[in-house]
């Protein structure tokens, strides 16, 4: 079975270096890549058997309703790559500073799939 992820990230070699993380860390998934918003929503509706989302967006993206309804609805916990943007309130995400280490990654992926389960 094929587990998906979304990338939603502009910097195409920050980009790169999440997917290398990702499939070290599952090798069964398949990373999604996007630097927009719309694409993201679009992949979402498109695919099944979502793992992560990693999104490095400003604050107000992250208050984008269509986005959070639809990482609602596959019960996604993203990572998101500004903690600034934590201001967003917005419950339960995990946020994570950028630089960030691969070590850093992992654990927040690890908690995002934790806040994942408790949701499904």
């Amino acid at each position: 079975m094929c587990l998906n992820v979304l990338v939603l990230e502009s910097d195409p070699f920050i980009a790169e270096d999440i997917r290398e993380i990702v499939t070290a860390l599952e090798p069964r998934a398949e990373v999604h890549l996007t630097e927009s918003v719309g694409h993201a929503i679009t992949l979402l509706d498109q695919a099944e058997n979502w793992i992560w989302a990693v999104i490095d967006c400003r604050s107000y993206q992250l208050t984008d309703p269509a986005l959070r309804v639809a990482l609602d609805q596959r019960n996604l916990t993203p990572v998101v790559l500004n903690e600034a943007a934590a201001e967003a309130r917005c419950g339960g995400w995990v946020f994570l500073n950028k630089p960030f280490s691969t070590a850093s990654l992992e654990d927040a992926l690890r908690a995002s799939s934790a806040r994942n389960s408790a949701l499904g």
